[in-house]
């Protein structure tokens, strides 16, 4: 996996006139794991010190089959 600069564009906003986009946002910011909505993020997040709910096998929930569970 090559990582490449991010390109900056202007927003057309006033209050933040540039922003970076990225086609890896998914993997960079994290939403394969928390989900990309509130409902989501609530189901991995023990809402405890910033941790996630992890399974007895030490891992993140999941079914027999590796998939979240839920």
């Amino acid at each position: 996996f090559k990582f490449f600069k991010t390109k900056k564009f202007q927003t057309g906003s006033s209050e933040m006139k540039f922003g970076f986009q990225n086609t890896r946002t998914p993997w960079l910011d994290g939403s394969v794991i928390y989900g990309n909505n509130e409902k989501g993020m609530g189901r991995v997040r023990t809402f405890k010190e910033g941790k996630l709910r992890i399974s007895e096998d030490g891992l993140l929930e999941h079914d027999e089959k590796g998939m979240q569970d839920w």
